[in-house]
């Protein structure tokens, strides 16, 4: 791995949080409040943490790795729905999908950190 497979991982890291910060931005001088506007972007920043850590996982291992980011969201999504199913009279699915895609954040964002650690060590 060479200087542009760094510059290559450091840019697919970067990414997302850059995304994040522009979404928070743009919603926050549109003058929505801080708690919505947190929670759109980080809404809008999954699907960017998602192909990171797929372009990341993929460079350093050259593979790919669609079908687990599927597995891992319809998991989390099927716990959410039993969590709901236990703790409430009526669930509610698009408080659990909500939910699911929020806790994909949080999974992912550790993933591109941790991915970026261990690419640069890797190079």
């Amino acid at each position: 791995m060479g200087e542009v497979d760094l510059l290559f991982l450091a840019a697919a890291s970067l990414m997302p949080a850059v995304v994040f910060v522009l979404v928070y931005v743009v919603l926050k001088k549109l003058r929505v409040s801080k708690n919505r506007a947190m929670q759109v972007s980080a809404d809008v920043t999954v699907p960017f943490l998602i192909a990171a850590t797929l372009l990341i996982g993929g460079h350093i291992w050259q593979t790919g790795s669609v079908g687990w980011a599927v597995l891992l969201y319809t998991a989390t999504l099927i716990l959410f729905l039993l969590l709901h199913w236990k703790t409430a009279e009526e669930v509610q699915m698009w408080k659990a999908v909500r939910q699911a895609w929020r806790f994909q954040f949080l999974i992912y964002a550790l993933l591109v950190a941790g991915l970026a650690v261990v690419g640069f060590f890797w190079a």
